[in-house]
């Protein structure tokens, strides 16, 4: 199963830039995520399937109860993400665990810049100063759990890329999913 996040909505729009919001382009990724799911018969579940309002703490509660109906190891939380910067950053970026041995990030990032779509940043994990996960979605996630930003918001060559390819690029967590001998080994 995977659980897809679409990042922001309602009144938080997120990153602004080039015309455009976060919630906006993370809604569409999500909802083309979703819609290839139901293609390839992966049970999925959105944390939003339209532009509202949904704090991270119920975002990541029902994940974890979706999480634990499953009761597999197979189900991944991917969450939508576009990044901001002032200055001239661009490309892709995957956000792991840093308890995360798997290869899912990796076999991700590479489909990314296999597809040439946008430029390829980096896999990391940070941790905060407890020595947990930084970021909400993946601290407060019991299962394994991404956060994929989709380029930056103020770089128009990536804004572009991203729009004109939204297909493309929004398959291609689905194809590392079906790819994941994690979660293969698991169904």
């Amino acid at each position: 199963m995977i659980i897809i996040d679409a990042g922001h909505g309602g009144k938080d729009s997120g990153a602004l830039g080039s015309g455009l919001k976060e919630k906006d382009l993370t809604l569409q990724i999500s909802l083309t995520q979703a819609r290839l799911c139901e293609i390839y018969g992966i049970p999925h579940y959105l944390t939003r399937n339209s532009d509202i309002t949904t704090e991270l703490i119920d975002r990541t509660t029902r994940a974890n109860e979706v999480i634990h109906k499953q009761k597999t190891d197979s189900t991944i939380l991917i969450s939508n993400h576009i990044n901001s910067s002032d200055g001239i950053a661009k490309g892709f970026e995957i956000i792991k665990s840093y308890a995360d041995s798997t290869d899912y990030a990796d076999r991700l990032l590479e489909l990314v810049k296999r597809s040439d779509i946008l430029a390829v940043r980096k896999v990391f994990s940070r941790k905060n100063n407890s020595g947990s996960d930084y970021f909400h979605m993946i601290r407060q996630t019991s299962g394994r759990s991404y956060i994929l930003e989709w380029g930056f918001i103020k770089n128009i060559t990536d804004m572009n890329s991203l729009r004109n390819n939204m297909i493309v690029t929004a398959s291609l967590p689905i194809i590392a999913y079906l790819r994941d001998k994690t979660i293969i080994k698991n169904i």
